[in-house]
């Protein structure tokens, strides 16, 4: 946005907030755009989906990045299916395609799930198949399956298949139908090798790896590992954040000149033509970024590093949310403002004071709404109900620990239930901060409440062995004597509201009416000042005070005196609020007006 602020023919400076506002992601979805036109300005629901686009550009690119190789290493070991399928196949109804157990170390890799592969020659179709996985036993240091990882000098986790024997030279097999078979000495074999020694004319075997066996994924030099697969790469962090700056400002300049075309009506052909075109390519471009989404996503859930490309996305959007508000205050101090040279404008200058009002849009009636739900009586019930049944499942779980640790089913049953709660909590944790924004997260125990919640979920999902284990049974704890105390405190307070009387004035009512109003987010500072005058007023008991001027040019300084005097006192007396002052006053005003005249 500052760019076009720039480029302008006679630009004015706004106000650093409002530079602010206008440049980065979140406070561009969160606050209304009143720095712009009318026609360019888009409501709530208009904002959340440009935000979520621009995440999902950051989640393509950080995806591609993270996945650099890992489609080719997949297309090696997807070789492994075939050549297990044509095992089964060619020795049916025997089942001798089992893995033994035999483990071949191999350039720097350790392969356990082997199976072997012998010859047989039924047909020539299934003689053809075993050729055909026996040819990627030969595969040296120059092939496509031997590509050395990006983080050492071990060859990659591709193989798909290994001579039966062990060769030290060229050793001919022979099959039973007469074929001759070559063993060679093999490249990048480790210590480790349970195979036998070949036997000139011995029928030929193969030792594939077996489809379960792990396949190598993409993996940088330099990654900063926390729990399981989470980790942090900061040179592919700054590649995407640099990738997704000119593509995201690519889109922005496609959309706000699509909303820059102005048009008469549907007459007015030529425009609207342009206008509906440019419509259409933001539509397509959407689609676009939302599709590749769903491809890429799929493909590294299937044969990828999910953990790793989740933590990447959130740093990158962490990362380049702070380089934009230290980038746009260096652009908006140097570039705009000259270093300082040229004064701000202030907002009251460049905006209408409508402009501060948007309508009850998106994000507003969404709060309002939320804000209903969490104070309904039906949503404390359920959430209270909720407390109860999560409070026995905790209770019976920690209870029977052992026994639930040692059966898989019973185990993975209680976790799927923990699970359920814990979504649960979150959601309540998320409805509860949209009603009340950052207001529920002052309450230090609200805070607290939402950590454990989170933290908890990270465990969950994550694990940690023995001690991830502990730590996830401690935080049950924690949350069973948070949400036990929040059910209390709730019930102290409905005790509360409805056993002690409380007293107020009306005068205390309006007061606070009053302060709420000037802690408004975005009201203007004439109408902050009114409210502040208006509060002194009533608090100083000054509303009924009575001021009087005259004209000073037509003299009578000893009558206005008088007159002021009177009204000081019946202003004094004003107090009893009965009809003998009020006419008092009514005479001496009258009176005033007609010396006047």
């Amino acid at each position: 946005m500052w760019t076009f602020t720039f480029f302008k023919v006679s630009p004015k400076v706004p106000t650093l907030v409002t530079h602010l506002k206008s440049n980065n992601l979140f406070l561009r979805f969160w606050y209304y755009e009143y720095y712009l036109p009318e026609e360019q300005r888009l409501g709530g629901l208009a904002r959340l989906i440009r935000f979520g686009i621009s995440l999902l550009i950051y989640l393509n690119i950080s995806a591609v990045l993270v996945s650099q190789d890992d489609q080719s290493y997949n297309s090696l070991c997807q070789q492994r299916n075939n050549c297990k399928f044509a095992c089964t196949a060619n020795h049916y109804p025997e089942l001798s395609c089992a893995v033994t157990g035999k483990k071949i170390e191999y350039g720097g890799n350790l392969y356990g799930q082997t199976y072997e592969f012998s010859i047989t020659e039924k047909n020539s179709i299934q003689l053809e198949e075993w050729t055909q996985c026996a040819s990627y036993s030969k595969l040296d240091g120059e092939n496509m399956s031997e590509l050395s990882t990006r983080t050492s000098d071990r060859k990659a986790r591709t193989h798909i298949c290994f001579q039966g024997c062990t060769a030290t030279g060229d050793v001919v097999m022979k099959s039973k139908g007469g074929q001759e078979i070559t063993f060679s000495k093999e490249k990048y074999l480790g210590s480790i090798d349970d195979r036998n020694p070949c036997v000139a004319g011995e029928n030929p075997t193969l030792l594939c790896v077996d489809p379960l066996d792990t396949c190598e994924k993409t993996a940088f030099v330099g990654e900063l590992c926390g729990i399981g697969d989470s980790c942090v790469h900061f040179p592919t962090i700054l590649v995407a954040i640099s990738i997704s700056i000119p593509v995201m400002f690519l889109v922005d300049v496609i959309v706000i000149s699509s909303m820059a075309i102005k048009n008469e009506g549907v007459a007015d052909c030529p425009q609207s033509t342009k206008k509906c075109g440019a419509q259409w390519l933001c539509i397509i471009i959407y689609g676009i970024i939302c599709f590749m989404s769903t491809v890429v996503i799929t493909q590294i859930l299937a044969y990828g590093r999910p953990d790793f490309l989740w933590t990447t996305w959130v740093m990158v959007v962490v990362v380049d949310t702070i380089r934009s508000v230290l980038f746009q205050t260096f652009i908006w101090f140097v570039v705009l403002r000259k270093f300082g040279q040229i004064e701000v404008e202030k907002d009251e200058t460049l905006y209408d004071e409508s402009d501060y009002e948007p309508p009850e849009a998106f994000v507003k009636t969404l709060r309002r709404l939320t804000k209903s739900l969490v104070e309904s009586k039906m949503f404390d019930t359920f959430i209270f109900s909720m407390v109860g049944v999560y409070a026995l499942q905790v209770m019976l779980q920690l209870s029977l620990a052992d026994l639930i640790d040692s059966v898989d089913w019973l185990a993975a049953i209680f976790d799927v239930i923990d699970l359920l709660f814990l979504s649960l909590f979150i959601s309540e944790i998320v409805l509860r901060f949209i009603a009340h924004t950052w207001t529920y997260l002052l309450d230090i125990w609200n805070l607290f409440d939402a950590s454990i919640v989170f933290i908890s979920l990270v465990f969950a999902f994550l694990g940690g062995g023995v001690q991830g284990l502990v730590i996830l049974r401690l935080l049950r704890l924690a949350r069973l004597v948070l949400v036990l105390r929040k059910a209390s405190n709730k019930e102290t307070k409905k005790r509360q509201e409805g056993g002690v009387l409380s007293f107020s004035s009306p005068v205390e009512r309006v007061l606070q009416t009053f302060k709420e109003i000037g802690e408004i987010k975005g009201i203007l500072p004439k109408d902050k000042e009114n409210v502040e005058y208006v509060m002194d007023i009533i608090s100083s008991n000054k509303l009924y005070s009575i001021s009087v001027e005259s004209d000073k040019k037509q003299g009578n300084h000893q009558l206005d005196m008088e007159v002021q005097a009177w009204v000081r006192l019946a202003s004094e007396t004003l107090t009893d609020g009965n009809w003998q002052d009020k006419e008092l006053e009514n005479m001496l005003l009258s009176k005033n007006k007609k010396k006047k005249k």
